[in-house]
């Protein structure tokens, strides 16, 4: 408010000079500009401590926006952001059947004028592979448990012979025959004569041979002209 009433002083006698139309005395005249000189002082610091002000500001913002720099120049010491690297992720096959001998086409097509087939079938994409000589024991109870198991829809059982639908295919196999989907192989589905759907794990199943499992069939399994075939 000082500066500002000086300014007002000196503008009033700049003007009461210029109405009197007289040049002022050298004496007044000194006044003035001694005036004038302290006010250029004053605003002289005023912009210098505005200057430093905001070199204060932007010093800061860069301090707590940015964080200080590591005092050491040792490499070392100094911030490191690291850099991270993708690496490949091994997806293990589960599959336990990897390894099993499937049979031909023209073997496979064979059992359906055959008495009591309850080869192990691998489902895929509508299709079904048949093993050469691997079957497994059904018996009510642990291991197995009776479910409905996952992706498998309509099913219904017509004598010996069964037919459902599952992951968007339908298939027709026989009753008691073990079978698993390529969608999930670990584990294996047996369907009975009521159309009771049981399940077990594949890790905790014993696999035998056709021979040693059909003694313990339940009944005798119709040849199925239907059997799905093989792709």
């Amino acid at each position: 408010m000082k500066l500002i009433k000086e300014i007002g002083e000196f503008l009033a006698r700049m003007d009461s000079r210029v109405n009197n139309l007289r040049l002022p005395k050298f004496l007044k005249v000194r006044e003035d500009l001694s005036l004038l000189g302290r006010i250029m002082v004053r605003v002289l610091r005023i912009l210098i401590v505005l200057v430093v002000i905001g070199v204060i500001l932007y010093l800061g913002y860069c301090f707590f926006s940015i964080g200080p720099r590591p005092a050491s120049s040792n490499p070392e010491q100094q911030l490191i952001f690291p850099t991270v690297v993708p690496t490949p992720t091994m997806i293990q096959n589960t599959n336990p059947w990897k390894d099993v001998e499937w049979m031909t086409q023209a073997d496979a097509q064979n059992l359906r004028t055959q008495q009591n087939v309850i080869n192990l079938a691998y489902l895929q994409a509508g299709g079904a592979e048949y093993s050469q000589n691997l079957s497994i024991i059904f018996a009510p109870g642990a291991p197995w448990r009776q479910t409905k198991p996952l992706g498998m829809e309509s099913l219904s059982v017509s004598g010996t012979s069964i037919a459902f639908s599952a992951y968007g295919n339908t298939y027709v196999l026989n009753v008691y025959q073990p079978f698993t989907f390529a969608e999930n192989p670990e584990k294996v589905i047996v369907v009975d004569m009521k159309g009771g759907v049981w399940q077990a794990d594949a890790s905790v199943l014993k696999t035998v041979s056709v021979g040693e499992a059909t003694p313990a069939l339940p009944v005798v399994v119709s040849p199925n002209p239907d059997l799905t075939f093989s792709y």
